[in-house]
């Protein structure tokens, strides 16, 4: 049967007649009524755009059936999937909700230890520091903007980057650099 001669009003008695059926065979394989019913909307979708390409070689009932199944077995597939991908993510990440919260006191402390350490640097030293550090601003920017030569504004980083390492002996410094990014946040 060639589908030409489906108009609205055909399609509209089809859905109006077939669509609990369906609802009831993709429930029975996917378990949740609310994802039955949006499985058989896509189906509904999807012949309605397909409609003048579609031939039917069987009933209607038999078409639609065999089409929500095969979109709810689809379903489950894609369910699973994404399930033991998430699984997967979870085992290799080692995912531990406390160490989390531990990492974010860690980080916090680590942040609050940076600030320190750099409202502890001189005036001069402390404003180049942030300068080149929070507003990214280089070595020659910083020397234009201040008025002094760029071997200045290396000496005065030298130094705060020595203090820093000197007051923060005990934390890597890369840890250093990622705090000094946070304290633009």
């Amino acid at each position: 049967m060639v589908n030409e001669d489906i108009t609205i009003t055909r399609f509209e008695d089809f859905f109006h007649m077939h669509y609990r059926f369906l609802c009831l065979v993709s429930v029975q394989l996917v378990g949740d009524l609310d994802v039955a019913k949006d499985l058989v909307q896509e189906f509904y979708i999807d012949f309605w755009k397909r409609r003048q390409t579609i031939q039917l070689t069987s009933t209607f009932q038999s078409y639609a059936v065999r089409a929500v199944k095969n979109l709810s077995v689809s379903y489950l597939r894609k369910q699973q999937s994404n399930a033991s991908r998430n699984i997967h993510l979870l085992k290799d990440d080692g995912f531990d909700p406390m160490a989390d919260i531990e990492s974010q006191y860690e980080m916090e402390a680590l942040d609050s230890k940076v600030k320190t350490a750099i409202d502890k640097l001189p005036k001069e030293c402390k404003r180049i520091f942030m300068l080149h550090n929070i507003d990214n601003l280089s070595y020659a920017q910083i020397a234009e903007r201040n008025n002094i030569s760029i071997n200045t504004v290396k000496t005065q980083m030298k130094r705060a980057y020595a203090f820093l390492r000197t007051e923060l002996s005990d934390q890597s410094l890369s840890w250093l650099i990622i705090s000094a990014y946070l304290l633009a946040n």
